[in-house]
């Protein structure tokens, strides 16, 4: 057999959606609160968040089943300035699968303050 080269990433972009529709101009996750997370399950490695420009960002993890979570600061298209939380997939029962060469996913926020 051939030489395969097997890729063990998955180039992951990620969309930001509040329930009220309005674009998120920047968001930057306060990767200071134990809660916030973008955790690999199979290997219990701890990635960090990138920052959101135009209500996506962009982050290369390993293959596997992630937990995520964060509160963050978002700044939206009007000036305005809100603190969101995500926790879609906030516990070991509510993952994601991230197991493709690149994927896209849209998480869902909404308003803490």
């Amino acid at each position: 057999m051939g030489n395969i080269e097997k890729n063990i990433f998955c180039d992951l972009t990620i969309r930001a959606n509040v329930s009220d529709g309005r674009n998120i101009v920047t968001m930057t996750v306060d990767e200071s609160l134990a809660g916030s997370i973008i955790m690999n399950l199979n290997t219990s490695q701890d990635f960090d968040y990138p920052v959101f420009v135009n209500g996506k960002g962009e982050v290369r993890l390993l293959k596997g089943v992630y937990m995520m979570a964060f509160d963050a600061d978002a700044t939206f298209e009007d000036g305005s300035t809100g603190r969101v939380r995500c926790s879609q997939y906030n516990s070991p029962d509510k993952t994601i699968s991230l197991t493709g060469d690149s994927e896209e996913i849209t998480l869902e926020l909404y308003y803490i303050n």
